[in-house]
């Protein structure tokens, strides 16, 4: 199939890198499954107007088989809410592999 899936990243698993997650070649690139699963919880804390604060726990991957070896992140961020749309700051680690570094995610813009 041409249409291949990745997971990780700002928008997906945060704690792992964008397109991290999926299968991997003979080289151990990753290549990118013909399934997704993702999910993720997210508890949001008015500070005032513009701040606040977020906790949050993401899980999915991308698969060629439908095994569900789900990779999981979770972390903490920030929030500023501007006239064009809100600033994320986060800081994630991947639950699912604990020699992992924590991540920063630092997203601009509308939530989609």
């Amino acid at each position: 199939p041409s249409l291949r899936f990745y997971a990780g990243g700002d928008h997906s698993v945060r704690g792992y890198g964008y397109k991290e997650l999926g299968p991997e070649d003979s080289s151990g690139k990753i290549i990118g499954g013909q399934y997704l699963t993702e999910a993720s919880i997210e508890i949001e804390r008015k500070i005032n107007d513009t701040w606040s604060a977020a906790a949050f726990y993401d899980l999915g991957n991308a698969y060629d088989d439908i095994d569900l070896d789900l990779q999981v992140g979770a972390g903490l961020g920030v929030r500023m809410n501007l006239p064009f749309g809100q600033v994320r700051l986060d800081v994630a680690c991947a639950v699912s592999d604990a020699d992992y570094p924590l991540r920063i995610h630092l997203t601009i813009g509308a939530d989609l």
